[in-house]
């Protein structure tokens, strides 16, 4: 990253989003549109996908943000400790997202200092798929706290990556959504 985007970044001190692991870019449109259409238009949210390897980088977004989110969808072989600095970074600000599967998601919920949610098909994620359908499109019902609201995803890219939209159900949440809204904005066909 290069000295102005640094101080442009800082200036403006925006919402950030850091997307690590797999399926970075489907989660980052489809959390564009859906924010895009639901949050106040006034707000900037900067989100960027990153490989986690530059640590100074991530670092900078994480402790410059306004509100920072970093989520970790199957990231592979990044270390514990690594991920434990990033959290620190956040400055208890902000939420660390992640992928269920991750191994290593007992020990950073041991350990950061911002809250955790998890994301996954199993029911000790914080947000779960159940009841999931293949029928020219995905449907399934998306769990969270207690409530369950239908999802369905029309000839979709989505089909074999549902996590990607539980991660995206994630994110739209942690900034205000509901689950009835990001539902609706999940129907609406991209326009652009």
């Amino acid at each position: 990253m290069d000295k102005l985007s640094n101080s442009n970044f800082f200036l403006k001190k925006q919402k950030t989003i850091i997307l690590a692991g797999s399926n970075t870019k489907i989660i980052k449109e489809t959390a564009e549109r859906i924010l895009r259409l639901h949050v106040i238009e006034d707000e900037e949210v900067l989100i960027v996908e990153n490989n986690l390897e530059n640590t100074a980088d991530v670092k900078f977004f994480l402790e410059k943000s306004s509100f920072p989110v970093l989520v970790l969808n199957q990231i592979g072989d990044i270390s514990f400790e690594k991920i434990k600095t990033f959290a620190e970074a956040m400055s208890g600000q902000g939420f660390l997202i992640v992928n269920s599967n991750e191994e290593i998601i007992k020990q950073i919920k041991e350990v950061s200092p911002v809250p955790v949610l998890s994301f996954g098909l199993e029911e000790k994620s914080d947000f779960y798929a159940s009841d999931i359908k293949i029928n020219g499109g995905i449907n399934f019902k998306i769990n969270y706290k207690g409530n369950s609201v239908p999802i369905w995803l029309e000839k979709s890219k989505w089909e074999e990556q549902t996590t990607g939209a539980l991660a995206v159900v994630a994110i739209a949440t942690v900034f205000g959504l509901n689950l009835v809204e990001i539902s609706e904005a999940l129907k609406t066909p991209d326009k652009a």
